[in-house]
């Protein structure tokens, strides 16, 4: 019965307060990163690839200002690790997403000399308040006349021109690119354990924080047990 007694207080005092963070950061950041690259890994469409990355990054942002928020001795860091906890996730969800859909690319893409169907050279677009910079993209048909999906953004090599080669996705969920994919695997683990390291700081400060308060609670309850036992007597 003592050593049950016992592991249990272990389990709640020690091994919850210390690992339980941890595993919640991991699996936060984990679930974002598994979002964001399910949409190329799939094949599905590229809307719906979009918006998966944008819940993705939605993820570590409100696990981050929760533990914040949770944590009020600034134990854990305070702003400065839920700054650094939130540009980390941030990074490594995006890149991620990039990762997935190069690595995507060097597993089932295509090489073909694509047509070039249509061409925007980039620029100001819109008028008044609207108005905006956009980046150049051209829209792409296989050698057989298949159109190829998504467009070829300026960064992954639209440069205009009537013929590119081009490596593409068949399931059309990755974006094209015109040189070797780049796979940033080891960028997206180091972002990721900046970010579970920031979200396990601020996971033990809230929990060192509601331990204090607990005691404070206790004390104070303690206190004045103290006093009605002394006006009883």
């Amino acid at each position: 019965m003592a050593t049950g007694s016992r592991v249990e207080r272990v389990w709640r005092n020690v091994a919850v307060p210390v690992f339980g963070p941890v595993l919640a950061s991991s699996a936060v950041v984990g679930a974002s990163l598994g979002l964001a690259a399910s949409s190329p890994l799939v094949g599905l469409p590229r809307i719906l690839g979009l918006a998966l990355t944008g819940v993705a990054l939605l993820l570590p942002l409100v696990a981050l200002f929760v533990l914040a928020r949770l944590d009020t001795s600034g134990w854990g860091g305070g702003g400065f690790f839920l700054g650094v906890g939130l540009m980390a996730s941030l990074v490594a969800t995006g890149v991620g997403h990039t990762t997935a859909e190069d690595w995507v690319l060097t597993v089932r893409g295509e090489t073909t000399r694509a047509r070039v169907v249509d061409y925007f050279p980039g620029g100001r677009v819109g008028t008044g308040a609207q108005a905006h910079d956009a980046d150049a993209w051209c829209k792409l048909a296989t050698a057989e006349g298949e159109p190829i999906e998504p467009k070829l953004d300026e960064s992954r090599g639209c440069r205009g021109g009537s013929r590119v080669d081009v490596l593409y996705d068949p399931w059309g969920s990755a974006r094209p690119r015109t040189d070797e994919p780049k796979v940033y695997d080891t960028f997206v683990l180091v972002a990721s354990a900046i970010a579970v390291g920031c979200g396990s700081l601020l996971g033990w400060g809230a929990v060192y924080d509601r331990r204090r308060k607990l005691a404070r609670k206790r004390e104070l309850e303690r206190r004045r047990a103290e006093q009605h036992g002394r006006r009883g007597t």
